[in-house]
């Protein structure tokens, strides 16, 4: 007679403790196994696991990036060289907060007790926090063997909360990237180099020859096999090549500039190929990359050339008004196209089912930018840049068609599909 499978919550309780256990190193063999066939296990199982096992590795990294190593140095001091019921009542409290209730004892007659009876029970209970503490938030100093160097800083780049420099090397420590910062790192070996240009707000975990990626942009260039660790996939980059990679709420988009990336499916390495010139995103078949584009057509209508196979893309352009009846309207192709219609002071989206129209504050005839965009996992969406106004659009199919109406025009348009390109 089969067992039952564990129920849903069990089973996130499970990987969620594990993953844990992985992210801060404390897993045996026999734990690692299981951890690892749990991410293998086939079907929504298997998919549910590796969802909920980056959510924790992305908060363990969160921690370490805001506590730094000042909240576990406050904690070992205490335990270790704290005394009286003082002492024993933040002890208390710290184990009720790591999930351990101590057993409420009646109140008796307690005779004078011999130091050397309490002084072992102290010890262990000390250790056994300090363990748990240590092991949660490890040492500044204790970081592992180094794995790159960086080349170069620009903005806030922190590890542990404390801010790195040009020169320092990296170990398996994770570094977190503030909005608008860059960090360059170097992986070195005899067999070749390879050159990461990370732009933020960013996570990533260096590894040994490769990085994991949580969040945030990235621009790799390599002489040598070089691994990405991604929320969907593990990538490999081929010697000889160049790829750019976006990772936004655990959805990833990669894109091949030059040479070839392996790509693993199924949880299973190097199933498939992309070449120079193609991008992916999610789970969908690989497009074409198109980093750039133009309208072609003269008149009232015009045509983005682009790929409209691909799922995940970004169309942005200013538009400018001469008058009320001024128009500038998108739509995909087929059957239940969708009209994307900005006029002055008003975006509606026109979809299969319903009508959307969202009013726009400010001066009716003031140049607007729409930007459209399209990630893995989302659904696209339709904003007016400079006026907090945002809207989901019916599907993610991309636009290509343009018409204009009255002295309506746009300008400074910029395309991707894929990954933004970094330059």
């Amino acid at each position: 007679m089969s067992s039952e499978q564990p129920s849903v919550a069990e089973h996130e309780r499970t990987i969620t403790e594990l993953a844990t256990g992985f992210a801060i190193g404390e897993l045996d063999d026999t734990e690692l196994k299981r951890f690892y066939d749990l991410l293998r296990e086939p079907g929504a199982r298997g998919a549910d696991a590796a969802r909920v096992a980056w959510q924790v590795l992305g908060t363990t990294i969160d921690l370490r990036a805001s506590l730094g190593t000042r909240f576990q140095d406050t904690i070992k001091h205490r335990v270790e060289h704290g005394a009286g019921e003082a002492n024993q009542g933040f002890v208390g409290g710290i184990m009720a907060r790591l999930g351990f209730e101590r057993r409420k004892l009646r109140a008796v007659t307690i005779p004078v007790p011999e130091p050397r009876w309490r002084l072992p029970w102290l010890i262990a209970l000390s250790a056994l926090v300090a363990v748990l503490v240590m092991a949660l938030w490890p040492a500044g100093s204790d970081g592992g063997p180094h794995l790159a160097r960086i080349t170069a800083v620009h903005g806030a780049v922190t590890r542990e909360g404390s801010f790195v420099t040009e020169g320092q090397r990296v170990d398996g420590r994770p570094l977190v990237l503030a909005e608008g910062s860059s960090v360059d790192l170097m992986w070195h070996s005899e067999a070749g180099s390879a050159d990461v240009l990370i732009l933020g707000p960013a996570k990533l975990v260096p590894r040994p020859q490769g990085l994991s990626l949580l969040s945030g942009r990235a621009a790799v260039s390599s002489l040598v096999p070089f691994a990405l660790g991604l929320p969907d996939r593990l990538a490999t980059i081929a010697a000889h090549s160049q790829v750019v990679v976006e990772v936004h709420d655990a959805g990833s988009m990669l894109a091949v500039a030059q040479g070839l990336a392996l790509l693993g499916q199924d949880k299973q390495p190097n199933t498939s190929e992309l070449h120079a010139g193609e991008a992916i995103a999610g789970t969908s078949t690989p497009f074409r990359w198109v980093q750039e584009a133009e309208l072609s057509g003269d008149g009232a209508e015009r045509f983005l050339e682009t790929d409209t196979n691909a799922t995940s893309w970004t169309l942005a352009f200013g538009v400018s008004f001469t008058g009320s009846k001024d128009a500038v309207e998108l739509s995909t192709d087929g059957d239940g196209a969708t009209r994307i219609r900005l006029e002055p002071g008003k975006l509606t989206i026109i979809g299969w089912e319903q009508t959307s129209v969202l009013e726009i504050p400010g001066p009716p005839l003031r140049e607007w930018r729409l930007v459209l965009r399209a990630r893995p996992g989302q659904s696209a969406t339709a904003s007016i840049s400079g006026a907090d106004l945002s809207a989901p659009l019916p599907d993610n199919r991309l636009p290509t068609v343009f018409r204009f109406s009255g002295g309506a025009g746009i300008a400074t348009l910029q395309h991707h599909t894929g990954p933004e390109p970094i330059r």
